[in-house]
């Protein structure tokens, strides 16, 4: 499964992105629903599931899940830039005009320089990074990797995983929701990076899906109910976004 992915215009204007979005929408036969109400939405085989950010120097970023037939209808605003990081691996896509496009040409306009996208595309990154939950090493503090030196990362992950297994169906989530995290120290993770820095893109990777949409819907669930109860790690999930509301949830569901 796809562990993070967003989409990116050089695009200012919310209110014509929300509005070609749900146009698009409707033309795909999906029906917009609200996720976070109090009575529990339909559930769809097929959905999309995505926050639209605020903008941030002239770039506005969606993020979440998406349906590929949307993006060259949302290109005849701006041109989009679609990126997924599978694990370890990139996946990087663009359109313009209402079709796909090539890299470059879609977007020689927002490099920094001349062939900065073309060096972006080539970066290799570290592939081959230990794990330990689906969190790479790298990325862990240092007294946990020194931990990590003494223990048989192949059993510890398979620990993880029959955890994350039994806890995904309390939280309605898949297990990767919960433990699997892009590595961004990978090829893939080097790739993205490089381009977004070759873009300009502020602001590009944080939050990702899964920690947005837990903390937009514990605040939610606070501002309904201020003095609702917290449970053990309430706390930490409304904290790792606290301007949650800055985020406009767009869902869709078709059956």
């Amino acid at each position: 499964m796809t562990s993070w992915r967003s989409l990116y215009l050089p695009f200012a204007d919310k209110n014509a992105i929300t509005t070609a979005i749900d146009a698009a929408l409707i033309a795909l036969g999906y029906q917009r629903y609200d996720p976070f109400g109090i009575v529990p939405g339909k559930a769809y085989p097929q959905a999309v599931r995505l926050f639209l950010a605020p903008e941030r120097g002239g770039w506005t970023r969606l993020i979440g899940e998406s349906d590929a037939a949307l993006l060259p209808e949302l290109s005849r605003l701006a041109p989009v830039l679609s990126i997924e990081l599978d694990d370890t691996k990139a996946h990087i896509s663009a359109y313009a005009d209402g079709a796909a496009s090539a890299l470059e040409t879609a977007f020689v306009r927002s490099a920094r320089t001349p062939d900065c996208l073309a060096f972006a595309l080539e970066q290799t990154g570290s592939s081959g990074s230990a794990a330990l939950g689906g969190v790479a090493l790298d990325a862990l503090p240092g007294d946990v990797q020194a931990l990590a030196q003494n223990i048989d990362l192949k059993q510890a992950n398979s620990m993880f995983a029959r955890l994350s297994g039994s806890l995904a169906p309390k939280s309605g989530g898949a297990p990767s929701d919960l433990l699997q995290q892009p590595h961004w120290n990978s090829a893939g993770g080097a790739q993205i990076t490089a381009l977004m820095d070759c873009l300009g893109v502020p602001d590009w990777r944080d939050p990702d899906f899964v920690t947005l949409r837990d903390a937009y819907a514990l605040h939610e669930r606070r501002r309904r109910s201020p003095n609702a109860r917290l449970y053990p790690g309430d706390a930490e999930t409304l904290a790792a976004v606290p301007n949650a509301f800055d985020y406009t949830p767009i869902y869709a569901g078709k059956t």
